[in-house]
């Protein structure tokens, strides 16, 4: 169900950014809980992150929040939903059981280009240069950038909630896509312009990222900032040794092409 709702989180409570369906509530108005008429919940600040991975501080906070998406996505779906201000009145609101195109933000469609974009110019390459290394890893990256993006694109512009297995589902995916594209960059720039060294790099590094999504996936870490900030960073500092060692070691032939794929990882990274 869509009840045409657009707030945010402001001292304490969600304040409304324009008026629901069918309801005398307006914009400004201050929310603290909603009802089906039976169960209330009351909103706190975390029910409105759009990125866990970059929010959260452990794993504990991630199910918890996760719950909390499926306790608030259940009374979402109740067509009797009331919305209740900080005075304690309870304002029913109208529905419609589809959101309109119209009504996904910027943001959305947005990140599907990236994905989108990504994916057919990596892939372009790929088709030109079946024979270059580089352009494997490339085409995996691209890959990888249509799954994040499009995943985030989901999750981080929903109304309040959706169902917090699909929540999760959808998030650890981001992740792994996530993983991917920063392990894939590093090789592509172990290969271009030229093979920094033993072939044998690129493929452990790819097999040490999946073996990292599955122990954070199978509970090794408590803390989210170790299990999916740490990589992710540490991928990063790799590409800045990769372009830095090739600066020294081929100034003229390393500057531009290692720099054009330094910038695609920070726009990504972003």
């Amino acid at each position: 169900m869509w009840h045409n709702i657009d707030w945010r989180w402001r001292d304490g409570a969600a304040e409304l950014t324009s008026s629901p369906l069918n309801s005398q509530l307006s914009a400004g108005a201050r929310i603290v809980a909603i009802s089906d008429g039976d169960v209330s919940l009351a909103l706190e600040q975390v029910d409105f992150t759009e990125e866990p991975d970059g929010n959260l501080p452990s794993y504990t906070a991630y199910r918890s929040f996760t719950q909390r998406q499926s306790q608030l996505a259940t009374l979402l779906q109740s067509p009797q939903l009331k919305l209740i201000d900080d005075a304690g009145l309870a304002h029913p609101i109208g529905y419609q059981n589809q959101r309109p195109l119209s009504d996904l933000p910027a943001a959305f469609w947005v990140q599907i280009f990236v994905g989108l974009a990504a994916w057919l110019i990596c892939s372009a390459v790929g088709a030109y240069k079946t024979q270059d290394a580089s352009a494997r890893y490339l085409v995996i990256s691209g890959g990888s950038t249509l799954l994040f993006a499009s995943l985030a694109a989901i999750y981080s512009t929903r109304e309040l909630a959706i169902d917090g297995q699909l929540f999760r589902l959808l998030s650890d995916l981001n992740f792994l896509g996530g993983m991917m594209f920063a392990a894939t960059l590093v090789c592509v720039l172990w290969h271009y312009p030229k093979q920094l060294g033993s072939s044998w790099v690129p493929p452990t590094i790819i097999l040490v990222a999946i073996a990292w999504f599955a122990l954070q996936q199978l509970g090794a870490f408590e803390s989210m900032i170790v299990g999916r900030r740490l990589p992710v960073l540490l991928a990063l500092l790799a590409q800045f040794h990769l372009k830095f060692y090739a600066m020294a070691q081929h100034p003229r032939r390393s500057n531009s092409s290692r720099g054009a794929a330094m910038v695609f990882a920070f726009v990504a990274a972003d």
